[in-house]
């Protein structure tokens, strides 16, 4: 007996680590295949996405000192009202692969997928294939993330870099190891220099992580911690003082600031002031939005050929569409559809659609997970991760909820991971409540339901998409849920060996939705790249012709006088904001100057600094210097009154009186500066 027990066991457990890790790999390269390929697929329809950034990289290709400071012009007059980092990597994958849309998508793209599987190690390593998959998969079909991982905008690699110091944090608990801890740090010092401040969010959660759970004591933990904020202070500082220690005539203006500052712009407009609403006003948007309607950011408005309408036209349009848009206002509201700020804000509107489908099932799996650990302190390496997420998920839920300042949708990309690592950890406590028989059972069936319920809570503002989705999501949750029940209830045991199969029917009905969504940035281009969200409301489904960007985007007769006249000169012209100048430059390919920065606000140009750089020959043409809601530098204007030269509009096909050139924050006159 002896003898057969020690021949076969050996053998049953070699087949079954096979099964396990054939069902590991196979689980990890379905959600990497569904990531790659939302991510991936007709990615070139977006063109050049965010032109902000797009000429930014193309800029900072020039020189070693454009790329450093991040300047947003060829000529180094000033920078982007970002950090560097993202962009960096943009700009090595365009010196790689050449300056072209693909170029500088593929590296957000990318780190979607490595953030896919991150997580799905992350998450099996403790709570094994079954919660990795089904976390992995959730990260994946998150609409947010497959609209920002699309764009070029800089959120996609903060998700990705914060996902690292989670990694390496993780690490540090378990082990109590001083390395881990720096390296977590120094990660959210990279984060800093991604999107500044709010990389700074995730940190009470790493701090009270490694102070309740490190194998050290207390003392030690304390001092590990004080070195580690001497680190991330460090790492999240170099670029900033750096940047501020160089004299101001030794590179560009720090574009969104108002004191030429890193630091100013970091703990100011791109820091505090997004929370507490403080330089709002600075945007013009205090009380809502400017007269006549939004911006387009999205630099892909307007006619096909024509100039983008960065002005004047109101926000998307949520009620149109082949597939339906959304009735009313849904209980959005807010500038930007970014909702009014409050404990909802995250669950209504716009808002909830990004990223919400799946939180009942979170939350519900979250709260039986927790109750199936040791809650003793030093916490266990399970409790640790719920912890780790949940803490994520709580810190940054608050921050956004309350944020009384300028708020985007897409910034929720960064909700994406903690919670989709949380309903990967909840089905798999759920699944084994419900096979332990307890009282526990029954959360399993009520997780699947409600998530249904809250599904079609949220499909109810577009019923084209809910006439065909909310039955499958309700129907699909309902024939796994009530078998379930029926199991446990009536002890019916032909249903137990189909339970798991019933909870992958359930699970299955619930990603529909979100898949959806998610779908929407791959089948057309967004309407805003500035702003990228997924679902119905983003495109206009009834116009083929808007489902690949227009990559046309200024005024023929325009640009091709203007180069004319500027041919001696550095800037092909200046303009007021950084929304007019992108699509010239990229439309030229020849720098243009935007003194004013993104929002056209920035003091950055003085009358004699404008005078100088007519007289050096490095401008010619000015359009709506000085001029408009958003600038308040009335020398600049009485300077270009007084000494250059208005266009007559039909040397260039312009509209008469106007520049043909509607802008964002200024008016479209356009004035020779070299006539006289």
């Amino acid at each position: 007996m002896i003898t057969t027990t020690e021949t076969t066991t050996p053998a049953v457990r070699v087949g079954h680590l096979e099964r396990d890790k054939f069902t590991a790999r196979l689980g990890l390269a379905c959600a990497l295949a569904l990531s790659a390929g939302l991510n991936l697929w007709n990615l070139a329809q977006n063109g050049y996405d965010n032109l902000y950034y797009s000429v930014a990289v193309q800029s900072m290709l020039q020189s070693l000192h454009n790329f450093f400071f991040a300047a947003y012009d060829g000529g180094g007059f000033i920078s982007v009202d970002k950090p560097p980092v993202a962009l960096w990597i943009q700009a090595l994958s365009a010196k790689l692969f050449g300056f072209n849309p693909l170029a500088l998508l593929l590296p957000e793209a990318l780190a979607g997928v490595a953030a896919v599987g991150l997580l799905y190690g992350l998450v099996r390593r403790l709570f094994g294939t079954l919660a990795a998959t089904v976390a992995a998969l959730a990260l994946a079909l998150t609409p947010i993330a497959v609209a920002v991982e699309r764009g070029n905008n800089t959120d996609t690699w903060l998700m990705f870099t914060l996902l690292l110091a989670a990694w390496a944090i993780t690490l540090a608990t378990e082990r109590g190891r001083l390395a881990w801890l720096v390296v977590s740090m120094s990660l959210v010092g990279v984060a800093f220099n991604i999107k500044m401040l709010e990389a700074f969010i995730v940190l009470p959660t790493f701090y009270l992580l490694y102070l309740v759970a490190a194998p050290l004591r207390w003392y030690t933990r304390l001092l590990h911690l004080t070195l580690g904020g001497f680190v991330v202070l460090a790492v999240a500082l170099s670029w900033p003082l750096t940047v501020d220690l160089t004299p101001a005539a030794a590179r560009p203006w720090v574009g969104g600031s108002q004191t030429n500052s890193v630091l100013e712009l970091a703990l100011g407009y791109n820091g505090l002031g997004r929370v507490t609403g403080q330089g709002e006003t600075r945007g013009g948007f205090r009380g809502g939005p400017p007269p006549g309607g939004l911006p387009n950011f999205g630099n892909n408005g307007g006619a096909p050929g024509g100039l983008p309408n960065f002005g004047g036209n109101p926000a998307p349009n949520r009620g149109g569409g082949r597939f339906g848009g959304r009735l009313g206002g849904g209980g959005g509201g807010g500038l930007f559809d970014a909702g009014i700020a409050g404990p909802t804000r995250l669950f209504t509107g716009a808002m909830a659609e990004q990223w919400s489908w799946l939180f009942p099932l979170a939350l519900i799996g979250g709260l039986v997970a927790t109750a199936s650990i040791r809650r003793r302190l030093p916490l266990e390496p399970r409790g640790q991760a719920i912890l780790l997420w949940g803490g994520w998920l709580a810190t940054y839920g608050i921050v956004f909820s309350m944020a009384q300042g300028i708020f985007h949708p897409y910034y929720l990309i960064v909700l994406a991971p903690a919670t989709a690592a949380l309903v990967g950890i909840g089905v798999a406590a759920l699944w084994a409540a419900y096979r332990r028989g307890s009282w526990y059972a029954w959360f399993l069936p009520s997780a699947l339901l409600l998530t249904a319920v809250w599904q079609s809570k949220v499909l109810i503002d577009y019923p084209a998409w809910s006439v065909w989705l909310t039955p499958l999501t309700l129907g699909g949750s309902l024939l796994a849920a009530v078998p379930l029940v029926a199991t446990r209830l009536l002890s019916v045991r032909v249903w137990r060996r189909w339970a798991p199969g019933l909870v992958g029917v359930g699970l299955l009905a619930l990603l529909l939705a979100p898949l959806a969504w998610a779908l929407t940035p791959v089948l057309a281009a967004p309407t805003n790249a500035s702003l990228p969200e997924a679902g119905p409301a983003t495109v206009n489904r009834s116009d083929p012709s808007s489902w690949t960007r227009t990559q046309g985007t200024s005024n023929t007769s325009l640009v091709a006088f203007l180069k004319a006249g500027s041919a001696d000169y550095f800037y092909l012209v200046a303009v007021s904001t950084a929304q007019q100048a992108s699509a010239l430059a990229l439309e030229s390919g020849k720098p243009v100057l935007a003194p004013g920065g993104f929002m056209g606000s920035d003091p950055a140009l003085t009358a004699d600094g404008l005078a100088t750089m007519v007289a050096q020959k490095q401008l010619r043409y000015v359009m709506g210097l000085g001029t408009g809601r958003m600038s308040s530098n009335s020398t600049v204007s009485s300077w270009i009154a007084s000494h250059c030269v208005v266009v007559d509009s039909s040397l260039y096909g312009g509209a008469s009186g106007s520049g043909g050139f509607g802008g964002f924050g200024g008016g479209g006159q356009l004035y020779d500066c070299a006539a006289q």
